[in-house]
């Protein structure tokens, strides 16, 4: 699958900045973790990938889909390029 990446003046640029707005966990995990007294964020493992039709959230701990979101056909614009800085050998995204 290949996202397309073509320049587009009326198209706002993608940030490399944290833009999330919801959040999405596994439901196993939030239980789970708010039973045993852990942050969810601290105790859910996703993988986040593209797929045949889209991309999808599958959680490594329970072995089930999160979400599977269908692009319908669409080619989404997409910023691939992280900013990074090296601390202490410990990567951390750049923040600017």
């Amino acid at each position: 699958m290949v996202l397309a990446m073509e320049e587009d003046e009326t198209l706002h640029p993608i940030s490399n900045d944290h833009n999330i707005e919801q959040v999405l966990h596994c439901g196993a995990c939030v239980r789970e973790s708010l039973s045993v007294g852990k942050d969810p964020s601290d105790y859910v493992t996703l993988e986040v990938g593209l797929t045949s039709i889209g991309v999808q959230v599958w959680c490594r701990r329970h072995r089930i889909n999160v979400v599977h979101i269908d692009f319908g056909g669409a080619k989404p614009r997409a910023n691939p390029n992280a900013r990074v800085r090296v601390f202490d050998s410990h990567l951390k995204l750049a923040e600017s």
